[in-house]
């Protein structure tokens, strides 16, 4: 299957080069990718409780 050959060969990549790839063709239609802090978006919801 197409996908799970894509999906391996993403893996297989570090990070950055998917970040750097990607910013390249968001680039290109006029689209910016953005990094995000990850810290803290795992809590759990202070009204409802869910993550």
């Amino acid at each position: 299957m197409l996908a799970n050959t894509t999906n391996q060969k993403l893996s297989n990549w570090s990070f950055g080069k998917v970040y750097a790839f990607l910013s390249y063709k968001l680039e290109v239609e006029g689209i910016k990718l953005s990094k995000h802090d990850e810290s803290n978006t795992t809590q759990p919801c202070p009204c409802c409780a869910k993550k």
